[in-house]
């Protein structure tokens, strides 16, 4: 299929779009997931210790520091699968693809759910409470 991305954005289905600056305020420190994270037997030592070895092994291939802030990957999509944010959003026409691969975003055809924000400290302390409940 040569145009995925399009099949989905012309189907019926409920479509959500999370873009990139809204991933990035998933952002956390290390400090605070260690603060957080890691009293919480060895799942919480673990998951520490393996961005700590990231961390090491990033600077040693590439010789670029990540730094102590993380952005929590698909965090966003469980925490709008928790809450919806109503407030955080916005119906958009959905980008079409052309066949010279570009997108066209002024069409009317489809509307989705296009998020401007999402609460990184809901999703956060809904985490570090879910393990201290597990684990604690």
């Amino acid at each position: 299929m040569k145009y995925t991305q399009q099949i989905v954005f012309k189907s019926n289905i409920s479509l959500w779009i999370i873009p990139e600056n809204v991933y990035k305020i998933m952002r956390v420190s290390l400090a605070e997931l260690a603060v957080n994270v890691k009293p919480y037997r060895e799942i919480g030592a673990c998951l520490i210790q393996k961005m700590s070895d990231f961390n090491f092994v990033t600077v040693l291939i590439s010789h670029r520091h990540q730094g102590e802030v993380w952005y929590s990957g698909n965090s966003p999509i469980v925490s709008l699968l928790l809450d919806e944010h109503q407030y955080g959003w916005v119906m958009k026409p959905a980008p079409r693809e052309t066949s010279d691969m570009r997108y066209v975003h002024y069409q009317k055809e489809r509307m989705v759910r296009w998020y401007h924000f999402v609460d990184s400290a809901f999703t956060l302390q809904d985490m570090y409470a879910k393990l201290k409940l597990h684990y604690g």
